[in-house]
């Protein structure tokens, strides 16, 4: 257990760390996604330098550099959104837009400029102008944009493949390099996915749709056990394997 005072440590900066984009790659890098700053506002992600006084204390952190940046004049029209999802994939660690079809691809190892934000090129990807068309006030508009056309909602990364997940219709998938494979998403029918294991994808997901699935293809999913309810929301761990072109050499 440890008990940092990151504000604190942060404060001659006039820095925040908000929301659960963090990572702690290593015992002295430490990853913040979601920072706001009074001195520099369009600031999104930051790596610190961890200062331990022995192996199981922290003294303190200290700013190491700027990793990201965020569109601050699109955040003082409808408001300031937590980004969520910070996944690492290989050295780099990719941080989804809380705003638009697009991720950044991080590396707190290297010196330079702010890594950019990289568009997601997907049919009616959600863009600065889709934004135009609505009111500020008009949340349930809002709502059904970021949902339809997607903002990031989760990244998932296999050992040569990494699932991004725009909006709720479902993931387009990248290479590790951040390429992208497929002009579409891939539209998830059960529920969403959870995790990754060596190619292997985890969901949670209610019985029924599993009932679904046996009745599409024909084929048995269930096991008898003494702990199944037979209530339709009951949830199950589903197991499964990804196609073949999408799989490692």
């Amino acid at each position: 257990m440890f008990d940092l005072n990151i504000n604190a440590k942060l404060n001659p900066h006039q820095m925040n760390a908000t929301g659960a984009s963090f990572a702690w790659p290593e015992p002295d890098t430490l990853i913040l996604g979601n920072v706001t700053s009074q001195k520099q506002p369009d600031i999104q992600a930051v790596a610190l330098k961890v200062d331990w006084d022995t192996p199981k204390r922290v003294r303190g952190v200290a700013l190491d550099r700027v990793l990201s940046l965020k569109d601050t004049n699109h955040e003082a029209i409808f408001g300031s959104k937590i980004n969520t999802t910070l996944t690492q994939v290989g050295d780099h660690f990719w941080l989804g837009s809380a705003h638009f079809s697009s991720f950044a691809r991080l590396n707190p190892y290297e010196k330079g400029k702010p890594t950019p934000y990289q568009a997601i090129k997907f049919p009616q990807a959600l863009t600065p102008k889709d934004y135009e068309a609505i009111e500020p006030t008009d949340h349930k508009a809002r709502f059904t944009l970021i949902n339809s056309k997607g903002t990031i909602f989760n990244i998932m990364a296999f050992d040569h493949l990494v699932f991004v997940q725009v909006g709720v219709m479902g993931f387009v998938p990248f290479d590790t390099s951040g390429r992208q494979l497929e002009n579409q998403r891939i539209i998830c029918r059960i529920s969403r996915l959870v995790d990754t294991y060596q190619g292997l994808v985890m969901f949670v997901t209610p019985r029924k749709n599993i009932g679904n699935l046996e009745r599409l293809f024909k084929v048995n999913l269930f096991e008898d056990s003494p702990h199944d309810l037979g209530d339709d929301d009951q949830p199950y761990v589903v197991l499964m394997r990804l196609r073949k072109k999408f799989q490692a050499p």
